[in-house]
């Protein structure tokens, strides 16, 4: 939803000030997931289960 609204914006803001609002709106989210993350798979905390997911960071940089 966030990234919808972004796109939208493109055509009001100059790409510095979507830049902006994409590390001040959208980054902290992804953060966030990445934390949300990390404590999923130490609840789960098994080996055989969790090693064929791909961690959110190795997503993104693709």
């Amino acid at each position: 939803m966030k990234l919808d609204i972004l796109r939208r914006l493109c055509q009001f803001f100059s790409l510095l000030q979507l830049r902006t609002l994409y590390k001040d709106l959208i980054r902290p989210f992804l953060l966030v997931l990445d934390r949300v993350e990390s404590k999923a798979l130490r609840f789960i905390d098994s080996s055989s289960l969790t090693d064929c997911l791909q961690p959110f960071s190795r997503l993104r940089n693709v």
